[in-house]
């Protein structure tokens, strides 16, 4: 388990740099004090000293200040680096264009030395300070060589910057052009993998796109889809305009022939006339329409195929995919075998609320659907088994502060589980969750591969960092808890854990915000880990005699 063993604890955020001009020697900073116990310290006078070093963490000081700051309401400080007092060197003498560590410390009034909050390696440093520390000669162009034409963007010629007519942006356009002598056989703009090999390139007369299939190429011309075998595309026999392998799909157009009423339709020839032709797909400039049969016929397992229509009047079977002017609904499986990109919300039958549920104690639960499961939002808080028997003072904790136990819930020992107990700790038609539960709520949220990637699951499951009664946060402040999404609705926080003191027979207070620890119901000791400091899930064994939190999950 972890613990808070420091003083105090300073979350910095990096607000802006200004850029003009004139080079501002500044830059602006925002850091939260809290003590050790997650609380902020408010209206406060601290000292701040800001050290810059070079090269490496405890490398030297190129550069120190002090600043004498009154913490807000909120425990939130503001100061500009490069305007506090200074103890040694000067800020415009710091050599921005190598590795710059910064270095913070903080004393209250009542304390007569520093405390340091760790170091960190700036790692985005304002392209104007650059230009002042490295290319002095040139800084009334901020280090470009020249100015150039309008709308000029500039490049490294590995040596200076310097303008370039190849990539202008004019007005609202940004326009990528060649050179009068461009070599019509290359790309004007080309983007290659990781071996090296064109997948998508601009020439002079078209645009190709190129998949993994067979040397067959498409034309440089129009617009294509072939294969990659080299970085340049080949031009065999008749132009390609649409060409998909394997196996196949290809569209050729010819500019004498039109298609009927300007639209676009995909078919099959139901007999040797043209009228016999039954339209799978159609395109008109204000629907698109795929129609499909409800039989059991199928389709090859190869390409892409539309089931078969019996004639060629409008299907009267079900809409299996339709799509609205607000809306695209899908009536069966979907699947994807590669990644599926979404710009907004997707909604399952994750994060659906439930009803609430009441235990024996009457103390009341927000519940929520998660797949297939339905599992508690908040900590379990009860003091009784769920047949009204009073729980051992020694299988279990509850803070003598209310607030912080309707925050964090009670922590229970695995005495406390029926394994041992014989006992339901959980409501009536709960329980408490076992590993493979676990599991399967990790798969559901985060994949099957969750334990690979576990910060897409602490995103999912994490309740977002907030002061939620009387000033009690739910977690201490750090770059992972902040940006979750909590879209499960599980909502978890970090209680923490607390532990048996033999000596004095007493539960120790516990230790919260950095971490939330759900009691597994197994033969042996087993907890999951929901890690705020790493931003990840584990699970893990843990100690007899500690006590840590208990989610519910509901009987199926």
């Amino acid at each position: 388990m972890k613990s808070q063993r420091k003083v105090m604890v300073v979350l910095l955020v990096l607000l802006t740099f200004g850029v003009t001009a004139q080079v501002p020697q500044k830059i602006a900073y925002q850091a939260v004090v809290r003590n050790a116990d997650g609380t902020v310290i408010a209206n406060e006078s601290v000292t701040l000293q800001v050290n810059f070093r070079k090269a490496a963490t405890n490398g030297e000081v190129i550069y120190s200040e002090l600043h004498n700051v009154t913490t807000t309401p909120q425990g939130l400080i503001t100061v500009q680096l490069g305007a506090g007092t200074v103890a040694s060197g000067s800020f415009a003498d710091i050599p921005w264009n190598e590795s710059i560590y910064l270095e913070m410390l903080v004393k209250r009034t009542t304390e007569t030395e520093f405390i340091s909050m760790g170091t960190s390696q700036i790692v985005s440093v304002p392209y104007a300070f650059l230009a002042d520390s490295a290319l002095t000669a040139a800084s009334a162009l901020n280090g470009i060589s020249s100015l150039g034409s309008l709308g000029n963007i500039a490049y490294s010629t590995g040596i200076a910057w310097a303008p370039t007519a190849q990539v202008s942006v004019m007005d609202s356009t940004v326009i990528v052009s060649p050179k009068p002598d461009h070599d019509p056989e290359k790309p004007i703009f080309a983007v290659t993998n990781s071996q090296g090999q064109v997948v998508m390139a601009v020439y002079e007369t078209g645009v190709r796109f190129n998949v993994e299939g067979s040397s067959t190429k498409g034309a440089k011309g129009g617009f294509a889809v072939g294969g990659l075998t080299n970085g340049k595309a080949d031009v065999l026999g008749t132009p390609t305009y649409f060409q998909l392998e394997p196996t196949y799909a290809q569209f050729l157009f010819d500019q004498t022939a039109k298609g009927a009423k300007g639209g676009f339709a995909v078919g099959g020839l139901g007999g040797t006339k043209l009228s016999d032709t039954l339209n799978y797909m159609i395109i008109h400039p204000d629907s698109i329409r795929f129609a499909i049969s409800s039989t059991l016929t199928k389709g090859a397992k190869g390409g892409f195929a539309v089931g078969g229509l019996t004639n060629a009047v409008k299907s009267t079977a079900n809409n299996y995919f339709e799509v609205t002017p607000d809306s695209t609904y899908v009536v069966n499986t979907m699947v994807s075998y590669s990644d599926m990109m979404v710009m907004g919300t997707v909604t399952t039958n994750v994060g659906v609320p439930e009803p609430p549920l009441a235990d024996i104690d009457s103390i009341i639960y927000n519940t929520v659907r998660i797949g297939n499961q339905v599992w508690m939002a908040e900590n379990l808080r009860t003091s009784k088994y769920s047949d009204g028997t009073p729980i051992d003072s020694m299988h279990f904790y509850s803070s003598s502060y209310p607030d912080s136990t309707v925050v964090f819930g009670n922590y229970y020992s695995d005495s406390v589980l029926a394994i041992y107990s014989g006992k339901n700790v959980c409501p009536l038609g709960w329980h408490v969750p076992n590993i493979d539960e676990w599991l399967t709520l990790l798969t559901e949220i985060g994949g099957i591969d969750w334990s690979l990637n576990s910060t897409l699951a602490f995103k999912k499951i994490v309740e977002p960092y907030d002061s939620l009664i009387s000033g009690i946060y739910n977690w201490i402040p750090n770059q992972y808890v902040i940006y979750t999404t909590n879209e499960t609705g599980f909502s978890a926080r970090g209680a923490g854990s607390t532990s048996w003191d033999i000596l004095y027979l007493k539960w120790l207070p516990p230790f919260t915000g950095g971490n939330a620890y759900f009691l597994i119901n197994s033969a042996t000791l087993q907890m999951v880990n929901i890690d705020g400091y790493s931003g990840g899930v584990t699970i893990e064994e843990f100690s007899s005699g500690m006590a840590i939190s208990i989610r519910c999950v509901k009987d199926k």
